[in-house]
Parts: structure tokens; sequence; C-alpha cells
């Protein structure tokens, strides 16, 4: 359900942002597990701009999105950060200005 939901609203967007001239990367931090990057290809992402970063423990979530923010390498890093207090949403703010980054934060239900 929610994979499909994810499929038909976001990326038809993702998939775009995939292949911008930009040169660099969209991100996509802790993607449905059941999406690999070889599905990702057969939708349409462009393959060389597409970065899925997979964690290992959701307690790094919030430092691996700050650094990913921050870094400069992605145009557009995706994520589901969770419930973000005030202070941890500045903080995100301003790593994405630091980056030149647009953060794209999905919150479910």
């Amino acid at each position: 359900p929610q994979d499909s939901l994810i499929k038909k609203l976001l990326f038809p967007t993702l998939i775009e942002l995939s292949q911008t001239s930009e040169s660099r990367w969209l991100t996509w931090i802790a993607p449905p597990q059941s999406i690999s990057q070889q599905q990702m290809v057969s939708y349409g992402f462009h393959p060389q701009k597409t970065r899925l970063v997979s964690l290992k423990n959701y307690q790094q979530n919030l430092s691996l999105i700050q650094q990913a923010l921050a870094l400069g390498n992605s145009h557009t890093v995706i994520c589901q950060p969770g419930k973000l207090t005030k202070n941890e949403l500045t903080l995100l703010e301003n790593a994405a200005q630091k980056g030149r980054c647009h953060g794209m934060f999905l919150r479910g239900r």
C-alpha cells in the first residue's frame, strides 16, 4: 500500500529530479526496502545521478541527513526523518543552506 503510493505520487517528481542537467546527485536516504537500484533504473531514474543510502541503524538517520545536506554533492536529499523538533529542523535547514541543497522530508500518518 505505502510502496504503491510512493510510486504513484513521488516517483514522477524524483525521476525528473534524477534527470536534471545538474551535476550533483539526487540522494534518497532509507528508501523503501522493496525498491532496488535496478528497479529504479527500470522506472526511469538516471543511475549515475541517483544515490540510494541504506541505514543500518535508524539512530544514525538525523546525522546522515545533516551530512548529506551539508556536503554539497547532492542537489536534493529525500528522507523520512520522523518527527523533528524545532532545533533539529533548524539544524537540517542550516545544513541544506551550507550545501546549497534541497531537502524533501516525507512524513507518514
